[in-house]
């Protein structure tokens, strides 16, 4: 573990870090067209960095890894005061000044980088965020296999009910096909039965004159053999 002077001397550095973390230093009315648009994302992530370090046990660092994130720190302090410090009217060429102000943070961040980064997931899992971020990564892994549940359960009552309602669909469909094919078959039988009445009668008229003409051929008088031309 680090000792305290290191802890301590380390603390304070990241400090002169963090003053800036509420200072504007991408762009400045004062400072006209000229901004440090490009050096944005390095200003962001000497904050963030700082800020991280800033979070976490420190004392958790070895003497040589304290030694060696505190000797970064600096040259990083030193380009965010430039930024801070920048004028147009100070000597030389603003564009010229603001991009070596750039290219030195560029280089700068790229050390407090390879010296801080390598340590950061080691002490959030000291503080404790890993094991805090395993737990509720279960209990959101708990709350999805019941909601999966949950789920399944619905979907099959669902299933269920839609078979059901096909069901009755379909049986709605067969009467609805036989009552459309009763009342054809009415409308049928009713013109058949009409029909039959009519050649009943017929039949029976005709059955009538059948018996009739047979008895009249039974009595009708027979003609003899000098029966005449009219008879």
């Amino acid at each position: 573990m680090a000792t305290n002077e290191l802890v301590n001397a380390l603390t304070k550095e990241l400090e002169t870090v963090l003053k800036y973390a509420d200072t504007q230093l991408v762009s400045r009315p004062e400072w006209g067209t000229i901004n440090f648009e490009n050096a944005r994302a390095d200003i962001e992530t000497a904050l963030s960095i700082s800020i991280d370090l800033a979070s976490l046990p420190l004392q958790e660092l070895t003497d040589g890894a304290a030694g060696e994130i505190q000797g970064a720190i600096p040259a990083v302090a030193q380009s965010l005061e430039q930024i801070d410090g920048f004028s147009i009217s100070s000597g030389g060429s603003p564009p010229e000044n603001r991009d070596d102000i750039c290219n030195q943070l560029r280089n700068a961040i790229e050390g407090l980088r390879a010296s801080a980064t390598p340590y950061i997931p080691y002490l959030a899992y000291k503080r404790g965020d890993i094991a805090e971020g395993v737990a509720k990564l279960e209990q959101t892994i708990a709350r999805t296999q019941t909601a999966y549940d949950e789920a399944i359960v619905w979907i099959d009552g669902k299933k269920a009910e839609i078979e059901r309602i096909e069901s009755a669909a379909r049986a709605a469909a067969a009467s609805a096909g036989v009552g459309t094919f009763t009342d054809e078959f009415n409308v049928e039988a009713t013109k058949l039965q009409s029909q039959s009445k009519v050649w009943l009668k017929s039949s029976f008229v005709f059955a009538v004159a059948t018996i009739v003409a047979a008895i009249l051929f039974y009595f009708w008088p027979s003609i003899g053999p000098d029966a005449g031309m009219s008879e």
